[in-house]
């Protein structure tokens, strides 16, 4: 046997190989969970903790009936999900399906003790048994995508991302400079069509709000920020209080000014129309009353919003989101 057809046979067993080692891999299940964020304060109870934990599905395989066991010498509260498919029966988190390559949340008061990865007993499914991850950040990415990328060519990724990335800069740029376009000529501040509900109550310039994870958890109507009333004063400026609503599982910062100010007013009075609450929990309110304003001057209000993300989360800001007040 000669060594040409030696190393045709050679390579034909290694290509079976690879092929079979291709196939395990992009067929391997591979279920997580992990504590995502807790709260050791709430405004929702003194004697618990907030929890939120979250259920990975990084295969390429669709998980079902799962499963996720908790602690059964805790007492456990639903507050918040975000897959219809989610539900709590005692100790034990379940979820119908959980797409491949997806992941979930739930969020839990929980009491009567505290709460770390130690009380997630175990999460299994259908078809397998998961795995209790201590962090978020050590949840293993799936295997086939590592093994796909390192196989691709380093020059073509770093082009890719690059040509990628400046295509997204130069559409977003164009669609905040239409926008700022449109805003000039109509003279008044953009509103999608979508929220025009919130623009008949006051709101205007949502541009940033509408793409944000923040707006995500809010529907119709509702909106992180309520107005609630108006009192006038003695020397007649008025001051308004309104609502701030967490719906989020995260906590944020809103701060509230004065609108359109020239730029001699931002310098000028940095101070005397500012104001701002800090650490608003997750589903919780808050009250926030801004300083004395003549409103035979100042028509509109300028708000804020900072949500403050984890490792896992990114930290978010809202900038003008403008409220009118001559209405």
């Amino acid at each position: 046997m000669n060594q040409e057809i030696i190393l045709k046979i050679l390579i034909a067993i290694i290509s079976s190989l690879v092929m079979i080692f291709l196939t395990y891999i992009f067929k391997r299940r591979q279920l997580y969970v992990a504590t995502e964020n807790l709260y050791r304060t709430s405004e929702i109870s003194n004697k618990g903790v907030l929890c939120e934990i979250s259920i990975f599905n990084r295969g390429r395989q669709i998980e079902e009936d799962i499963k996720v066991s908790l602690d059964n010498s805790l007492k456990y509260e639903l507050l918040a999900f975000n897959d219809s498919n989610m539900s709590l029966d005692k100790n034990i988190i379940k979820i119908s399906r959980l797409h491949k390559k997806s992941k979930v949340s739930v969020l839990l008061l929980v009491e009567n003790g505290d709460f770390t990865h130690k009380q997630i007993i175990q999460v299994d499914s259908k078809t397998e048994k998961g795995k209790v991850i201590k962090n978020v950040e050590e949840v293993p990415p799936n295997l086939f995508d590592l093994i796909l990328g390192f196989l691709l060519l380093l020059p073509f990724i770093v082009v890719s991302a690059w040509a990628g990335y400046i295509y997204k800069d130069t559409s977003d740029t164009k669609i905040s400079l239409d926008n700022k376009i449109k805003f000039i000529e109509n003279g008044e501040y953009y509103v999608s069509n979508e929220n025009l509900k919130l623009k008949k109550m006051g709101w205007l310039n949502l541009i940033d709000y509408e793409g944000s994870k923040l707006s995500k958890s809010y529907f119709g109507t509702e909106f992180p920020i309520r107005f609630l009333e108006k009192k006038s004063l003695e020397d007649g400026r008025v001051i308004f209080a309104f609502e701030l609503i967490n719906k989020t599982a995260l906590p944020f910062r809103v701060s509230v000014d004065i609108a359109d100010k020239s730029f001699i007013q931002e310098m000028e009075n940095r101070i005397q129309f500012y104001n701002s609450i800090d650490d608003i929990q997750p589903l919780s309110k808050k009250l926030l009353v801004t300083k004395p304003i003549n409103i035979e001057k100042y028509k509109k209000l300028d708000f804020s919003i900072t949500t403050k993300g984890t490792s896992y989360d990114e930290t978010e800001t809202i900038y003008n989101l403008i409220y009118k007040i001559d209405q």
